[in-house]
């Protein structure tokens, strides 16, 4: 029995908002090939105080006190932020009438061939992430 044609649009929906998602979330490069400030943020948290200072400055021209304000207000974040858990992304998917629908689309019939070709297995299978 095949999927209504309401459920197969609805996927196709669904799997058209999320390549779109991947494509506002996919790294941009700054113009001139600057660095965006918030990418030091986290490096500098964690680096030693010297290092981050000298990091820092070589790309943004400040004081030393502006410099010591930022590299102590990120390791006040990353100090205040809770140990990592480390937790399964990987939640199993039951089988219903969306997962039909998504493997009666023609790229599962290519992802299934071309890793079973290369001597792989696939499942579906839903990633948090966080």
């Amino acid at each position: 029995m095949s999927p209504p044609l309401a459920l197969i649009g609805e996927v196709h929906h669904i799997m058209d908002t999320i390549a779109e998602e991947i494509a506002i979330l996919a790294p941009t490069l700054a113009p001139n090939n600057e660095v965006p400030q918030e990418m030091f943020r986290a490096l500098i948290g964690w680096a030693n105080s010297q290092w981050a200072i000298d990091v820092r400055n070589s790309v943004i021209t400040d004081t030393v006190e502006d410099h010591l304000k930022a590299l102590a207000d990120c390791q006040t974040v990353i100090a205040s932020r809770p140990n990592f858990t480390p937790t399964n992304p990987i939640t199993e998917i039951e089988d219903s009438t969306s997962l039909d629908a998504l493997k009666m689309r023609p790229e599962t019939a290519y992802i299934a061939r071309e890793v079973t070709k290369a001597g792989g297995t696939w499942r579906f299978a839903k990633v948090l992430m966080k």
